[in-house]
């Protein structure tokens, strides 16, 4: 739903990597048929050589078992081809593209798309191309051309690069030529002998090829004679194939035949309705096994339309389920008004309880969804319904005061702008989803209130509602975290360490832990809010396992709870958490686990000023008898919207740039070079004694990793306060100018291995502009205020006031 707006041009729960736009949380997982081991399951994208065919070759694509559209390429015996491929993936695309080969390399291109941001066009010859997009025109000399090609909607032209990387099985850097945008840039691939089977007839020689693009991970296969035979993204839950070739990728769920197989005909029913207590209609689409029959129901509920979920609904069927995806309240086809987050418990009852009382129905349901689809999973099962058995929430977010529109007081700004451009309508606007904003140089001006027009170019209703909801009394509705621990059906939480919304699981798990319920099961791994999609984030590679097969464990899942069948979940460990810096997964009996080491604690200390990179602060073992505070100065006044932002890329904000000057308005505490490994894990927390000058301000604390070089990663994501809501997030008060305060910052869930050799680096600092709004530290109301103050912060670390940071350590 909302993250972090350092990674607000990534996707909404619908994730958009590479080409096919939003991705199936619940959707299938493939492996190639026989000779694969598991380790080797990775799914296989099919290219052709483009070589003279005797008739075209049709691709069906499916996403999450639904079918959402058809490539078809026709190579002539001149040198020319012609590939014309169309998806429905909530949005359409059109794309054809035409072209030349002469030699074995491209010579000329015109490549027409038509998507939701507009038609555009690019045409390419003699090493110089025009694009066309927008009513604005382009031209650019495209240097370096070779044989290695990539398109995205037209696998088949990358057949010279699948021929290049076959030879290698290293990772082998080609300078590829992007047809999609007419641009050069490096892309690596490597190649695994394939096995020979005999498919419908047909003698296969296949070859596997990895293109690693960007974060994503594509695979490609050729038969004998370079021709496709499948396509697929892992991450994306994509599969296709070319006609005659059906079934040569299958389920791998296929290998535990202690699972419901799917052995189900399956019927649809689109644009049902469903009456809610208030008279209001809700829209769903219902996808269950044919003929007469009582099956347990796998309801989504989601406010970005039901035809995208409804995707899934073919997988679950197939296997003896009724699925239902339902369009929340005055989203897409569903009536009412739409208030986000705050009616969908009492909406989430009245559509299960429904459910239970179909003749097709067993009286049993179940849950699961990610992101808003993992928090309106929680906002039902805080009501109670008989009916819902268990419930799998996905990077769910927490209530409104804890991560979004506020994180622990501190309100969100851009990402929440993000998000509510989507949603701003009752339809879902994904085409908007990695556009930067129109005006983001306007982000520093203030009021906020009106911010959204000036910024987004249009108002955002809820955002400006949002604003003058400052307290826990505001949110009616969107307050369920007080009620979780009244909830006693199994949960499975999965969340990742760089997911926007983690501290919803983070907080859920915890909840549920401390209410004494055993059946909680949860995963962490290094992911983003697109969960399990990549294994690779900035310049850090956390390595092919980083990435699990979780297919099989959402069908043993609903097996157990729903079915009642034997499907061995009491082999699931109760955590599987990935530990970074060993890039290794960990199954764990607890969070924290009991074999963990009891909290241990590192006090910040200073023999000179800690502020900036280059300071003396530091993390030691024991806290100074006496010692003077440290202290830096937060001028909001002086913050600069990130040049990322104004150009149009805000995928993470300038911090990093930031810690790497000798800038003095942070603190950095650190310990010495490590002699033995240590590893930090949750819960970790940083119990900071301040001061201020200032009536209200904000404080943010970070971890990270240095090397041997002085180069620093962060290993999670930050805790946070605003000032005002120490006492309370039920109200705000202001603080008093140079009284001393005691704060506890919670860090979010991270796992991290520090090598020895490297140290552990904590950073405090005051904004995280534009992810968040900056504090003006003036107390005042958000919506309106315009008064700023420069505050000099005073943070203290003795043995009268300790600040000190307490983390667990796994074994």
């Amino acid at each position: 739903m909302l993250r972090n707006a350092r990674r607000a041009a990534m996707e909404p729960s619908g994730a958009r990597s590479c080409c096919l736009g939003p991705r199936n949380p619940a959707g299938q997982g493939w492996v190639f048929n026989p000779g694969m081991s598991r380790q080797a399951a990775c799914l296989l994208l099919g290219v052709v050589l483009c070589a003279a065919q005797a008739d075209p070759i049709r691709i069906n694509y499916r996403l999450g078992g639904g079918k959402i559209g058809t490539n078809t390429y026709d190579a002539r015996a001149d040198g020319s081809f012609e590939s014309t491929t169309e998806l429905d993936v909530g949005f359409k695309i059109a794309s054809k593209l035409t072209g030349w080969f002469s030699g074995g390399k491209l010579v000329s291109y015109t490549l027409e798309e038509q998507t939701p941001q507009g038609a555009s066009t690019v045409t390419f010859a003699d090493g110089k191309a025009k694009l066309v997009a927008g009513g604005k025109h382009l031209d650019r000399e495209v240097k370096g051309v070779g044989e290695a090609l990539f398109a995205n909607y037209h696998p088949q032209v990358s057949a010279q690069l699948v021929a290049q990387a076959s030879k290698s099985t290293e990772l082998v850097e080609f300078s590829t030529l992007f047809i999609d945008g007419a641009v050069v840039r490096p892309l690596k691939a490597k190649s695994e002998p394939g096995p020979a089977l005999v498919h419908n007839g047909r003698a296969i020689q296949l070859t596997r090829v990895l293109v690693s693009l960007g974060p994503l991970d594509l695979h490609f296969a050729t038969d004998r004679e370079g021709r496709i035979v499948g396509i697929s993204a892992p991450s994306q839950k994509l599969i296709a194939e070319a006609e005659g070739f059906e079934g040569v990728f299958v389920d791998p769920l296929a290998a535990y035949p202690e699972l419901s197989q799917p052995t189900h005909a399956v019927q649809t029913l689109r644009g049902a309705r469903i009456k809610m207590r208030d008279g209001i209609e809700l829209a769903h689409d219902l996808v269950r096994p044919a003929g007469d029959g009582h099956w347990p129901t796998i309801l989504v509920r989601t406010p970005y339309g039901k035809l995208l979920a409804q995707l899934q609904g073919e997988f679950w069927a197939k296997r003896g389920y009724a699925f239902i995806a339902q369009d929340c309240r005055g989203r897409e086809e569903s009536a009412g008004e739409w208030d986000p987050c705050v009616r969908e418990g009492r909406d989430g009852y009245d559509t299960i309880e429904w459910i239970a009382k179909q003749p097709w129905s067993d009286g049993k349901v179940g849950m699961i969804g990610g992101s808003y689809g993992g928090l309106v999973q929680w906002a039902a099962a805080v009501e109670q319904p008989p009916a819902l058995k268990c419930i799998v929430p996905q990077v769910s977010p927490p209530d409104a005061m804890r991560n979004m529109p506020y994180d622990n007081g501190v309100p969100m700004l851009l990402g929440a702008m993000w998000w509510d451009n989507l949603v701003r309508d009752q339809n879902t606007h994904m085409e908007d989803a990695g556009k930067p904003p129109p005006h983001g140089a306007r982000l520093t001006e203030l009021p906020l209130l009106g911010l959204d027009e000036k910024v987004m170019g249009r108002p955002m209703p809820h955002f400006r509602t949002w604003l003058k909801r400052e307290t826990y009394a505001d949110w009616a509705g969107f307050d369920y975290l007080k009620d979780v621990p009244k909830v006693t059906i199994p949960v499975l939480h999965i969340s990742g360490w760089w997911d926007g919304d983690e501290i919803g699981t983070q907080l859920n798990w915890s909840l549920s832990r401390e209410a004494g319920k055993t059946n909680q099961w949860l995963i962490y791994g290094p992911w983003p809010h697109a969960f399990n999609s990549v294994s690779r984030l900035g310049d850090v590679d956390y390595g092919p396992t980083a990435i699990l097969e979780l297919d099989s464990v959402f069908l043993r899942w609903f097996d157990t709870w729903l079915k009642d069948k034997p499907a061995g979940f009491d082999r699931q460990p109760k955590v599987r958490a990935f530990l970074t810096g060993e890039n290794r997964w960990h199954d764990l009996a607890d969070w924290p686990d009991a074999s963990a080491e009891a909290p241990r604690t590192l006090f910040l200390s200073s023999d000179r000023l800690a502020a900036g990179a280059f300071g003396g602060g530091k993390l030691v073992e024991q806290p100074a008898a006496g010692q003077a505070p440290d202290g830096y100065s937060y001028d909001p006044g002086s913050v600069k919207v990130p040049k990322s932002v104004v150009e149009g890329n805000p995928v993470d904000d300038d911090l990093r740039l930031h810690l790497a000057t000798d800038k003095s308005d942070y603190l950095v505490y650190k310990t010495e070079r490590l002699a033995a490994p240590l590893t930090v894990a949750a819960p970790i927390a940083l119990d900071l004694f301040f001061s201020t000058t200032a009536t209200d301000t904000d404080f943010f604390a970070f971890l990270a990793d240095e090397d041997e070089l002085g180069r620093m990663h962060f290993i999670g994501q930050p805790g946070k306060i605003r000032g005002s809501y120490l006492a309370s997030l039920d109200r705000r008060e202001p603080l008093v100018p140079g009284k001393e305060y005691r704060a506890t910052i919670q860090l979010w869930d991270t796992a991290h291995r520090f090598a020895p050799g490297h140290r552990m680096v904590l950073v405090v600092v005051s904004q995280m502009f534009p992810a968040y709004a900056r504090n003006l530290n003036v107390f005042q109301p958000l919506a309106t205020g315009t008064k700023m103050a420069v505050a000099r912060q005073t943070i203290y670390h003795d043995a009268l006031r300790p600040s000190a940071l307490h983390f667990w350590s796994l074994k």
